[in-house]
């Protein structure tokens, strides 16, 4: 800060210019800091020393986030401001305070805890996000519900980034893919980019017109899926009976975990099944999820049931044929 002006009418404080903008645009417009790791880890580090002086200071910035770091000196200074929000107390009982996309929700949660229980046995992961879903990059003129056609790319970007940085391009890949995801990786499956893939692990892959078939079992189901098939039709080109990973599971030649909850409410068993059996892989386990009806325990399988399986839980499979690496996680 240079000055303060006190005007009749306002203050006006006067700060350093910085023409390159701000951090946001640095890192999705100018491309400032892909593949410099170095630099990355640079600027973060500077983030943290900034955020922890103003807690030194017992100044509480509340609004986090890329618009509000601006960059000089080529992307290698970055400065924090904008505390419009910005509180003194160290507690507050103010909740939604900050930007939707990057506050916290104001208590401790836990989330996703197969990350966690994942990263502690010992595999290093590189979460991805599908495009159109959460705060990730749009495609496809933001269209989705494709039930994983679309999102398919990600899943080889996924591969082709791991395999470019320094530090896991010689890494064992695995793949970990939920429900969409597991769908877009079965749909993109191809020689040239799924050659030394170790594993996948898919958790709730579905076809779309069984799913959607229980989704609505208290209405007029055939009404209720011809409405939405044309509607699907227009937004995407794709008919409801193309939407299934089935015919494609073929492709899938390296041992595989599919987990399922058997009681899940949207899904229909043999829809499942179906999909696992069509599998190529000659090394494949189903893992049907008894003790419960929440698809999420599906998603949290290894959290809950594989690696800190509680007393009690149950849970059945069943086989077929026979230092840890980096996992390709799918975050939807």
């Amino acid at each position: 800060m240079f000055n303060i002006v006190d005007d009749p009418d306002c203050i006006f404080i006067i700060l350093e210019y910085c023409p390159e903008g701000d951090l946001f645009v640095n890192i999705t417009g100018h491309d400032q800091y892909v593949r410099h790791d170095e630099l990355s880890k640079s600027v973060y580090l500077q983030i943290l020393r900034a955020v922890e002086h103003c807690h030194h200071l017992q100044v509480y910035h509340r609004d986090l986030k890329p618009e509000n770091i601006l960059v000089t000196d080529h992307g290698y200074t970055v400065k924090l401001f904008d505390f419009g929000l910005a509180t003194s107390d160290a507690r507050s009982d103010d909740f939604g305070c900050g930007s939707r996309f990057y506050m916290s929700p104001g208590f401790d949660v836990n989330f996703l805890p197969d990350y966690k229980a994942l990263h502690d046995v010992g595999f290093n992961i590189i979460c991805y996000d599908l495009r159109n879903h959460g705060i990730g990059d749009q495609g496809s003129g933001g269209t989705c519900g494709a039930l994983g056609y679309y999102e398919a790319r990600d899943v080889v970007g996924s591969l082709i980034y791991a395999r470019s940085r320094p530090d896991t391009k010689d890494s064992s890949i695995g793949l970990l893919s939920r429900c969409m995801g597991g769908n877009s990786t079965i749909h993109v499956m191809a020689p040239q980019f799924f050659t030394d893939i170790k594993a996948l692990i898919l958790l709730r892959a579905v076809s779309d017109t069984p799913s959607w078939r229980a989704i609505n079992s208290n209405l007029d189901i055939d009404a209720t899926i011809r409405a939405f098939d044309r509607r699907l039709h227009e937004l995407t080109g794709f008919r409801l009976e193309e939407l299934t990973p089935i015919s494609l599971a073929k492709n899938v030649t390296f041992p595989t975990l599919f987990a399922q909850v058997r009681k899940d409410t949207i899904i229909d068993t043999n829809d499942s099944q179906g999909i696992f059996d069509a599998l190529g892989s000659k090394e494949k386990k189903m893992i049907w999820i008894e003790d419960s009806t929440r698809r999420f325990d599906g998603y949290n399988y290894f959290a809950k049931d594989r690696l800190r399986r509680p007393s009690g839980s149950k849970s059945r499979s069943n086989e077929q044929g026979g230092k840890h690496g980096l996992l390709c996680m799918e975050s939807h």
